[in-house]
């Protein structure tokens, strides 16, 4: 770093080895007069020289200021404006910093959702913080297909909810049903409902079975597997649930990153930005090498995984 001198006002002072800009300009007018002038230090030549060497050099630093606006990890009077034209919204508590960092990751979702943008988004967002971006490797892939029912398009979906719970499994039942929507739906044998598609755990696909009960027409015999709720909904509509691992990320982070609300917020923001819409995403911390495995009374809710994964 220059010493404080002549040559490196306020303004001019650079953390760099090498020499200020203002004593290189004046020494290159220095070499470019020759023996012409005496330029002995305190003669006019040589405070005119001097004079003309910082104030090019009070230019240059302006240029390169200026120039800097440009570069969100630079930039200071123009950061506001850079927050406004990507959408990022400072933190209370955020510093220059931090806020240089949050629209630097926004600008990178324009390299899209390639790996190497990913990570550096995350890299320039955390810092320190960040650990490492866990793909899903293969022998961990795995893809389910509980219940895609792929009906014909032409035919009018229908779509009831289910009066009494279900509570009987493995065995033919009858079930009672209210039209949901259009009061004229009748289920016949042979529809196949996708019976609580909206739940995870119990969705799954029943065939009505004859015979049609004469005594309550709003019903439907069917053989189900899981057990349903009252007011769960049955329909024939389309359902192509698929679900798949493959497209499933681990964050890794710091402990104090991954109980941060702010920081899963950053982190949810960019991923959404630039991760496409099928990909998914856990925010987790590392011990050990491993990811997990979950401790009763010991691991964060929502940071460690059940299992352990390997690094």
């Amino acid at each position: 770093m220059p010493q404080f001198s002549a040559f490196t006002p306020f303004g001019l002072l650079a953390f760099c080895g090498s020499p200020s800009d203002g004593e290189t300009i004046y020494n290159s007018l220095r070499s470019s007069y020759g023996d012409q002038f005496d330029l002995t230090e305190g003669t006019h030549q040589e405070a005119s020289i001097y004079a003309r060497a910082i104030t090019i050099a009070c230019a240059n630093g302006i240029a390169k200021r200026a120039g800097n606006q440009l570069d969100p990890l630079k930039s200071i009077e123009m950061l506001p404006a850079l927050e406004r034209d990507w959408g990022v919204v400072p933190g209370e508590t955020d510093n220059i910093v931090t806020r240089q960092q949050n629209v630097a990751a926004a600008e990178a979702e324009l390299r899209g959702a390639r790996l190497e943008s990913v990570i550096d988004a995350l890299t320039t967002l955390l810092g320190t913080s960040f650990v490492k971006f866990r793909v899903t490797p293969n022998a961990e892939l795995a893809t389910d297909l509980p219940t895609c029912n792929f009906a014909r398009a032409d035919l009018p979906a229908k779509v009831v909810t289910l009066i009494d719970p279900v509570v009987t499994t493995g065995s033919a039942i009858n079930v009672v049903y209210a039209p949901l929507g259009e009061a004229t739906t009748t289920i016949v044998p042979g529809d196949a409902l996708t019976v609580s598609g909206d739940n995870g755990a119990q969705a799954e696909i029943v065939t009505v079975a004859e015979p049609v009960s004469t005594s309550q027409p709003s019903s439907f015999w069917a053989t189900f597997t899981k057990s349903h709720d009252a007011g769960a909904m049955a329909t024939t509509a389309n359902f192509p649930r698929w679900i798949s691992n493959q497209r499933h990320v681990d964050i890794v982070v710091t402990s104090a990153a991954a109980l941060s609300p702010v920081t899963r917020n950053k982190i949810h923001r960019v991923m959404q930005r630039i991760q496409r819409v099928v990909s998914t995403w856990s925010i987790v911390t590392t011990s050990g090498g491993n990811i997990g495995p979950f401790a009763v009374g010991t691991s964060p809710m929502g940071t460690t995984c059940i299992g352990t994964v390997t690094l």
